[in-house]
């Protein structure tokens, strides 16, 4: 899962600079395995993951509402 992991606040950009990627087995227990973005100011937001036939998990999300970032995990 990739999720913002602060509370929102007024305004609908805050609780965005920061994203990170989690991992469970059962869907109760959670871990997170990677801090993707962590900024004092900023707005990474819509979040999508999708795992390859390969094993290989895609994460895209929009940076600041300005560009969209790509990241390929692959598997070791």
């Amino acid at each position: 899962m990739v999720y913002n992991p602060m509370t929102s606040g007024e305004d609908w950009w805050d609780g965005r600079s920061k994203l990170n990627l989690a991992y469970t087995r059962d869907a109760e227990h959670w871990q997170n395995l990677l801090q993707m973005e962590n900024k004092e100011k900023g707005e990474y937001s819509y979040p999508a993951i999708i795992q390859s036939k390969n094993g290989h998990i895609h994460i895209t999300y929009t940076y600041n509402r300005k560009k969209i970032k790509y990241f390929e995990l692959k598997k070791l």
